[in-house]
């Protein structure tokens, strides 16, 4: 089983390794992206004007959302600092021994609380306090 495990890391690294180095930014497949609905728009008739304001217009119809997901991180992060929450934070911290058990406890805690605390700011606190409050050995 130790082999299998150590042959899957190694695949796992050399795949990122790899992955890293070939695969461009994201900021190149967004990119991509506009150009091509762009053409594609203009090779089906629409004028390039309309085109443009198009996608001008459609930039600020995502303000709301963006407001919305900023209000999430700094309401997440509000709740998860909060003493109560800190407390059962800290505790939840001691249960796992493993960094395998970590890594279950973050993820469950994060199903279970994320239709009432955005789960995400708790979750990187929770993260913390097992990678440097217990002695699991993480490090990232």
């Amino acid at each position: 089983m130790e082999n299998s495990q150590n042959i899957l890391q190694r695949f796992a690294l050399r795949v990122s390794d790899w992955s890293e180095k070939w695969f461009p930014d994201s900021y190149i497949f967004a990119l991509l992206g506009v150009v091509i609905v762009a053409i594609a728009s203009i090779s089906i008739g629409a004028p390039a004007k309309d085109v443009a304001v198009s996608f001008g217009d459609g930039f600020w119809s995502l303000i709301p959302f963006t407001l919305q997901m900023c209000m999430l991180i700094v309401v997440g992060y509000v709740v998860s600092v909060s003493k109560p929450v800190e407390l059962l934070i800290q505790k939840m911290a001691r249960i796992p021994h493993s960094g395998r058990g970590a890594i279950v406890l973050v993820a469950t805690v994060s199903l279970l609380i994320s239709r009432w605390v955005p789960p995400l700011p708790a979750c990187c606190r929770c993260r913390r306090d097992y990678w440097y409050g217990s002695d699991v050995g993480l490090r990232y």
